[in-house]
């Protein structure tokens, strides 16, 4: 049964500003389905949105990613990697709000620790054998498609973080 033009509208639209990422954005335009109650509409809804679409896509195509690196102790008490890539979301004048994009960041140094890795299996990861068991991912013995699902829980979220504990550097 279509909906009303309106309410599409303003569904897409809601979609669309909530998406924090370029696949999430994507996927929210091309997965639309563009039944509605008056068809003539449809051209109007679809120039409209796509306004919407390409001012969204264009702010989400100039966030910087940093690699970052924080004191351990501050890891822990936020319970994220001490390493690990992120873009700025928000700032203040002494923070950021960082948010991490679960990508893998392959240093030399355990992500949750920062102690070097001496392990093939940990340095692929990025992930030592005894952070990783204990953060619910075992580098040894779960599959590459569990380790990565893993690692991408761990390394993907959204915190505070002061901007005299931060050492980062850009990544493309």
């Amino acid at each position: 049964m279509p909906i009303t033009t309106l309410n599409k509208f303003l569904q897409i639209k809601g979609s669309i500003f909530a998406a924090t990422t370029l696949q999430e954005l994507q996927e929210v335009w091309s997965n639309q389905e563009w039944d509605m109650e008056h068809p003539n509409d449809l051209k109007l809804i679809q120039r409209e949105l796509e306004g919407f679409y390409n001012d969204k896509k264009q702010k989400l195509e100039n966030i910087k990613k940093y690699e970052v690196t924080i004191p351990r102790w501050l890891a822990n008490e936020k319970e994220i990697p001490s390493t690990f890539i992120g873009e700025v979301v928000r700032e203040t004048q002494k923070a950021y709000l960082m948010r991490g994009t679960g990508d893998i960041v392959q240093t030399g140094h355990c992500m949750i620790c920062n102690r070097e890795l001496t392990n093939p299996v940990s340095l692929k990861y990025g992930i030592g054998i005894q952070c990783g068991q204990h953060w619910g991912v075992d580098p040894e013995g779960e599959s590459h498609e569990e380790i990565l699902r893993g690692l991408k829980e761990i390394a993907n979220f959204e915190t505070w973080i002061p901007k005299s504990q931060i050492k980062h550097k850009e990544v493309k």
